[in-house]
Formats: C-alpha cells, sequence, structure tokens
C-alpha cells in the first residue's frame, strides 16, 4: 500500500476546518499540534486519497486568501508496525480508489522537465554526438541509443501536461527549454559537419 504524509500548517483558528477537511478523506491515521498562534495537521493517506484531499484544500485556500496555510505531501518509503493490506479500497460511492499519485504530485515531478541547466545542455549535445557517430557508421543501433538518452522528452512532457492543465507558465518554460534544446542540437550537429567527412547517401 503506498502512503503519504500530509503536512498541513496554518493558523490555529481555521485548526477545526482542516481537521474536518482531513477527515472527510478517511486517513489512515491523523493528529495535531498546536501553539498559541499556529496549528500543525499531520496524517497518513493511502496515495488514491490524496487527489480529493488536495482538491478540497485548495477550494478552502481559495476562500481564505488571508489566511498563511501551507501544505506539503512527503512520500512514506516505510511504516512500522506494518499495516494490514486491504483487498481492495474503495470510495464511499462504491468505486474502486485509483492507485495513483495525486495531479499535484505528477505536476511538480513533470515540471522539473521545463527545467533549463548545464546538465539539460550537456545531455543534448552528447545526444547530437552519439546520433552523428551512429549516422557515419550507418548504425541503427547506435541512433537508437541517441534517442534512448532523449533530453528533448522533458520539456515535451511538460509542455503536453501544461496543456492538459492550462497553466500557461509551465507552458512558456517548458516551451522556451525546448526551443533552446533544438537549438543546441542543430547547432551542434553543424559544427560535428564541420569536421566529419560527407556521408555518401
Amino acid at each position: 500500500m503506498a502512503l503519504r504524509r500530509i503536512e498541513i500548517l496554518g493558523p490555529v483558528a481555521h485548526r477545526e476546518h482542516l481537521e474536518q477537511l482531513v477527515r472527510a478523506c478517511d486517513p489512515v491515521s491523523s493528529w495535531t499540534q498546536c501553539d498559541a498562534e499556529s496549528c500543525e495537521v499531520r496524517a497518513l493517506f493511502e496515495s488514491g486519497r490524496v487527489e480529493p484531499l488536495m482538491s478540497d484544500l485548495e477550494s478552502f485556500l481559495s476562500l481564505h486568501k488571508d489566511a498563511a496555510i501551507q501544505v506539503a505531501v512527503l512520500d512514506v518509503k516505510a511504516i512500522l508496525p506494518r499495516l494490514p493490506k486491504a483487498e481492495e479500497t474503495k470510495n464511499d460511492d462504491g468505486t474502486r480508489l485509483p492507485k495513483r499519485i495525486s495531479r499535484d504530485e505528477l505536476s511538480t515531478e513533470i515540471s522539473k522537465g521545463a527545467d533549463f541547466g548545464t546538465i539539460y545542455v550537456v545531455t543534448v549535445v552528447l545526444s547530437t554526438i552519439v546520433a552523428a557517430i551512429g549516422l557515419l557508421r550507418n548504425s541503427p543501433a547506435t541512433v537508437i541509443g541517441a534517442m534512448v538518452i532523449a533530453p528533448l522528452m522533458g520539456p515535451n512532457v511538460a509542455l503536453a501536461l501544461a496543456t492538459n492543465l492550462g497553466d500557461g507558465e509551465l507552458a512558456r518554460r517548458a516551451l522556451r527549454t525546448s526551443m533552446i534544446g533544438l537549438a543546441t542540437a542543430i547547432a551542434s550537429a553543424a559544427l560535428i559537419a564541420l569536421f566529419l567527412p560527407p556521408i555518401d547517401p
């Protein structure tokens, strides 16, 4: 059973509302720690129950924009004592609970592919070199090796996600990174062509 730990930090005045939201999504366990001003609500959830909670929290935050509330989703590697293996977890309406990560986790993970950095440029150059060697030696396996490196896959997947979610900022980042990678690949290929003998078609 894949578990996630949800940590919600906010003003003590919203303690009751936050606890109600957590309990409504059927946590494995939950606990609260408060002081004079702030309150921290922690809970363990099956991964399939995280997205409904995050949606409820987003709705709550949209109504209380002035409240300094932060939410963190953490992966749980192990837990003791071990929880009994459930045969099948279902929602309140009887439908099967999906065994997948939440939309917010997916967005955070894939958006990393839209980041531009030194490693990205290096992998684009290396992929171009491997592809050039494959063409020079007429080796399909080597060309496929360049495809396996696939540095342009990250920003393209991020762009696809941004299109589905309507995230304009992520789309701009992904498109920028993709265009820089494409330009880098073309420039690298042009430089390689200057030093390689002509290839007989």
